[in-house]
């Protein structure tokens, strides 16, 4: 098992974990995701990725990069509000 695919692991375990709550930022601009324990959430974890996509947010990991991708959110099988679905 190589470096990278242990931390993808351990990101993809984080990922997992409703608890857990993600940030990131530069200036003047922050993202954040959380979920709650009742919210549908649909996993993914691909080769060199991790995403989780809900109908409030999503968040992606690939190649150490923390980028959401349109295509994420409207493949994912999350019911999401009206507004929402009209990306």
């Amino acid at each position: 098992m190589s470096g990278s695919t242990d931390l993808l692991d351990l990101i993809a375990g984080q990922v997992a974990d409703v608890e857990t709550a993600w940030s990131i930022g530069t200036f003047g601009a922050i993202a954040e995701f959380t979920r709650d324990a009742e919210e549908t959430a649909a996993f993914d974890r691909g080769t060199g990725a991790v995403s989780v996509v809900t109908a409030r947010g999503a968040e992606r990991i690939s190649g150490g990069h923390l980028w959401i991708y349109r295509s994420d959110v409207r493949s994912a099988q999350v019911p999401m509000p009206m507004a929402l679905a009209q990306l």
